[in-house]
């Protein structure tokens, strides 16, 4: 993660999901006591002083942080990747009917170093943070960035190894040793479809964390995890 002082950036447009996503951004940034961004890309100059208003509206839903908001002319991938050089955290929204938040994560995902929160909603029965050891990627990012979210909300860690190898317990091991406050449970799965696995495991956890590799996220199980997850989904770039 980036320094203390970087902020989170929340990346919004015109869909009514707009005010729930700022809400939520503004419960992270108060977990990791830093600022918010809210960000909005607006390829339409006429429509600028329009979208001001209405990015000043939703700023008000972020009580309880410091909050700014940005109003770039452009696209959106463009805009969030033209921000998230300062950021400790991406914020998106995730809609799986719409193919243009389906564009624009692929071409976030592709090129940040920073970690990027895909949001869907909490579900009631969340009881852990869930990390997902699965795919190629080197998995100690996600595994210290899913000790972090659970020492912030007072949880659990659940990992979640699909065809579990001896080099991800060992990391297990390892942060678990550095908090020695959240407790562990590792569960093992095989010859399962990990997505599936993770997807079901979902519905009980308040955050799912998952390793990508920005150029292998095509088709990748942390792809399909982002898309249908029942729950935020925590992309963590590897190395």
């Amino acid at each position: 993660m980036a320094a203390r002082s970087a902020p989170v950036l929340v990346a919004v447009d015109r869909s009514p999901e707009g005010l729930r996503l700022v809400r939520d951004a503004a419960d992270e940034a108060q977990r990791c006591a830093s600022g918010l961004v809210i960000l909005h890309a607006c390829p339409d100059t006429a429509a600028l002083a329009v979208e001001r208003r209405r990015l000043s509206r939703l700023a008000v839903a972020a009580a309880g942080c410091r909050a700014e908001t940005r109003l770039v002319h452009g696209t959106p991938a463009a805009a969030i990747l033209g921000n998230a050089s300062d950021a400790r955290l991406l914020v998106l929204g995730h809609d799986g009917r719409r193919r243009a938040r389906h564009r624009i994560l692929a071409a976030v995902v592709a090129k940040t170093t920073c970690p990027v929160l895909v949001h869907h909603k909490v579900p009631q029965a969340a009881a852990a943070v869930l990390v997902a050891l699965v795919g190629s990627a080197g998995t100690e990012p996600a595994v210290a960035a899913a000790f972090d979210a659970a020492m912030r909300r007072g949880l659990p860690v659940v990992a979640l190894a699909v065809e579990p190898s001896g080099g991800q317990l060992d990391v297990l091991a390892r942060w678990s040793a550095n908090y020695p406050d959240v407790p562990l449970t590792v569960s093992h799965r095989h010859g399962l479809d990990a997505a599936i696995v993770v997807v079901a495991a979902s519905r009980a956890a308040a955050l799912v964390a998952v390793a990508i590799e920005p150029h292998r996220w095509a088709g990748s199980p942390a792809q399909a995890i982002a898309d249908r997850a029942h729950c935020p989904v925590l992309l963590v770039p590897s190395p």
